[in-house]
């Protein structure tokens, strides 16, 4: 009877191993499970990372070409505008121009006018002292 009960209880524990083993085994398994997702994670944030770090190598290349369209763009509006200022004396020059012409022409209007009338006294007087 001792016997028995010795390999009864001899059998719970062997069952009780098994469930012990099949435990750890599960517990080994879920383990390796959690560190392959562990990993995988890890891989995607190492990918994630070098991602925005090339996109904000990206975005500070991107900040350098805008800045340098800034400047070129003040400096073409700078130099429109020393364009609009010569062409602004241009114009005055060019009015001015016109303007001494115009007082030329009519000098000259008053000189040929003078003439004129002196060739006509000259004329009237040949006249009269014929």
């Amino acid at each position: 009877m001792e016997l028995i009960d010795a390999k009864d209880k001899l059998k719970d524990k062997t069952r009780e191993v098994d469930d012990v083993k099949r435990d750890i085994t599960s517990s080994i398994e879920e383990a390796s499970r959690a560190f392959q997702e562990k990993m995988v994670l890890e891989r995607e944030i190492s990918k994630s990372n070098n991602e925005k770090e090339n996109m904000q190598s990206e975005m500070d290349k991107l900040s350098q070409v805008n800045d340098a369209l800034i400047n070129k763009n003040k400096q073409c509006q700078q130099s429109i505008q020393e364009q609009i200022a010569a062409k602004n004396k241009l114009v005055e020059n060019i009015e001015s121009q016109e303007k001494a012409i115009e007082d030329t022409d009519k000098v000259f209007q008053e000189l040929k006018r003078r003439v004129d009338e002196s060739k006509a006294m000259q004329k009237l007087s040949l006249i009269h002292i014929s």
